[in-house]
């Protein structure tokens, strides 16, 4: 399925490829219809997205990581177990996402890479393990992204901890998934520096000592003498339709 969405650009999902062999026939034909209403939720659903907000939301999804989170208790029908005499979650995430489109006939499914939006890793994932348990994953910038690469680096990551699992899983899944908060992520972590040297932030970081140093507030009371009426009138007609003037 990764060669035909990334190399040919299309996949058809009739009822042989999502349905099993072994199921009655009209077992099958109602699965199929079932997954076709799916299928047309997410279409709608990305068709929204992408026209409000400007973003793209469905992929297809390879590889899992199994793992045990110990920053909260688990909820309520969260998948858990004993550890150190005190319940931990269970936890299954995504690893590689591709972005898709989804074209529907009577008869297919027909899920296509869309060309506009990029393969993507978990980077909300990457980013919380760094941070709370000293996880880093090290993809090599240089290396293209596919699956056995995304995989191979996870298991060197994880290095056997107990619980934690790397698998391909055997079907590919195909749901919404919002990657914005991803995005600032990753502006964050390339204007690292920049945050660093200004002051304000730093400031709201903890930071004060840095705005004893900052410049007075400039003083505007010579604004009018430093700027002629002339150079402001193509702005008059503007006040006056917005009645400041």
């Amino acid at each position: 399925m990764w060669q035909n969405l990334t190399e040919d650009g299309e996949i058809n999902l009739d009822r042989k490829a999502l349905v099993p062999s072994s199921v009655p026939e009209m077992e099958a034909v109602r699965s199929f219809e079932e997954a076709r209403k799916r299928a047309k939720r997410l279409s709608d659903l990305a068709r929204t997205f992408l026209d409000e907000q400007g973003v793209h939301v469905i992929y297809a999804v390879f590889g899992w990581l199994n793992w045990i989170d110990e920053s909260r208790p688990p909820m309520p029908g969260e998948d858990s177990i004993e550890l150190n005499g005190k319940k931990v979650r269970k936890v299954r995430s995504p690893l590689l996402f591709v972005p898709i489109t989804l074209d529907l006939s009577a008869t297919s499914i027909r899920a296509k890479f869309e060309e506009n939006a990029v393969i993507e890793t978990n980077l909300a994932l990457e980013s919380f393990l760094e941070q709370q348990l000293r996880i880093t994953i090290g993809f090599d910038p240089d290396a293209e992204l596919a699956p056995q690469t995304v995989l191979n680096a996870w298991r060197r990551a994880i290095n056997a901890r107990e619980h934690w699992s790397i698998e391909q899983g055997e079907a590919v899944l195909i749901d919404s998934f919002s990657f914005r908060k991803i995005a600032l992520l990753r502006e964050l972590d390339r204007a690292t520096e920049r945050v660093v040297d200004q002051p304000v932030l730093r400031a709201f970081c903890g930071d004060a000592e840095q705005l004893r140093e900052a410049p007075a507030v400039p003083s505007y009371n010579d604004l009018d003498d430093a700027v002629s009426s002339e150079k402001t009138s193509w702005c008059r007609p503007m006040l006056r339709r917005q009645g400041l003037s």
